[in-house]
C-alpha cells in the first residue's frame, strides 16, 4: 500500500533511509552522502517541505519517495526501497504515484553517475539524461520527463 507519510512515520523513514542508502553510500567510499549524513532532527525540520510517499507491506515500511514543486516543474527525491524489495517494481510504482500527486507535466530528479541501476529505472520511466555537474566529490547527472500525463 502506497500512501502519504506523516510525522509519525519519520522515525522509520529514517531508518530507512540509513538502509537503504548504504548500497549507494558504498558506490561512493571517498565520501559520506548526505542520506548518510542526516539526523532526525533535520529529518523532521525539513519534512514540511516536501511531499512525502511511503510503501508498506503488512505495517512494515518497505519504501518511500519525496517531491516538491521548484517554479512549474516537479523535483523528485530520496526514492528508497529496502534492500530485499528491489526488483520488484516498487521503486517504479513509487516514482509514477509521485508524477501523479506532484500533478504537473514536467519532472526533474539527480542521482549519481555510479548509480546505474537508478540510471536505468530513470530511464525506463522516460527521464532523459541532462546535464551533470559536481555535487563535492559526487558527480550528480539530471534526468527531466516531459508531456506527463496526470
Amino acid at each position: 500500500m502506497i500512501r502519504t507519510a506523516t510525522v509519525d512515520d519519520l522515525p522509520a523513514l529514517f531508518a530507512l533511509q540509513h538502509l537503504a542508502f548504504q548500497s549507494e553510500a558504498e558506490l561512493y567510499p571517498e565520501t559520506v552522502i548526505s542520506p548518510m549524513r542526516q539526523t532526525l532532527p533535520e529529518l523532521e525540520s525539513e519534512f514540511s517541505q516536501f511531499e512525502t510517499l511511503i510503501a508498506e507491506e503488512d505495517g512494515k515500511l518497505i519504501g518511500s519517495v519525496r517531491g516538491q514543486m521548484v517554479s512549474e516543474c516537479g523535483e523528485i527525491g530520496r526514492l528508497m526501497v529496502r534492500p530485499e524489495w528491489r526488483g520488484r517494481g516498487l521503486g517504479r510504482r513509487l516514482v509514477q504515484e509521485m508524477e501523479l500527486a506532484l500533478g504537473v507535466q514536467t519532472f526533474r530528479l539527480f542521482t549519481g553517475e555510479r548509480s546505474l541501476s537508478n540510471l536505468r529505472l530513470y530511464e525506463s520511466l522516460g527521464y532523459v539524461r541532462g546535464g551533470q555537474f559536481a555535487s563535492g566529490p559526487i558527480s550528480l547527472v539530471e534526468l527531466t520527463k516531459t508531456g506527463v500525463v496526470v
